[in-house]
């Protein structure tokens, strides 16, 4: 009980506590204040697992579309009042050729009284491609080998 007193008193412990839920020297680490950078890297590692290129791609593959992509959209356009430059610049993976997926989202986000439209949102005006023109877009895209 003393422990935990004594991190809820001492603001420093108290907020490694809200951000990540570990009581500052129970968690293997001691306490992390005077660390070096590859002592406190260390720690995060073993904490966390590295992301990697097929991690990115994973999830490249499967948001697109997905509740988190949807939730994404309600809270970015909240934020921005419908201003879709911004909101689909807070979107991950979303490009050029995926305005047009996201503007019916939100329209249908509007049908069912999720979302207000804005005046903002209305000049939000994509044009649906080709499957031309997305290809030529994503080979712009490409990295040069």
């Amino acid at each position: 009980l003393q422990r935990i007193k004594e991190v809820l008193l001492d603001e420093k412990k108290r907020k490694i506590y809200d951000d990540t839920g570990v009581i500052p020297g129970e968690d293997g680490m001691g306490d992390l204040e005077g660390k070096s950078f590859e002592e406190l890297y260390e720690y995060y590692r073993s904490q966390f697992a590295a992301v990697t290129e097929q991690d990115v791609a994973e999830w490249e593959a499967k948001y697109p579309g997905s509740k988190g992509e949807e939730e994404d959209l309600v809270a970015f356009y909240g934020k921005y009042g419908g201003d879709m430059k911004n909101v689909t610049q807070c979107i991950p993976f979303c490009e050029t050729e995926d305005l047009y997926r996201i503007k019916s989202v939100v329209d249908s986000l509007i049908s069912t009284g999720t979302l207000e439209s804005t005046a903002k949102y209305a000049k939000f005006k994509p044009k649906k491609l080709t499957d031309a023109q997305v290809k030529a877009l994503k080979a712009k895209r490409e990295p040069e080998e």
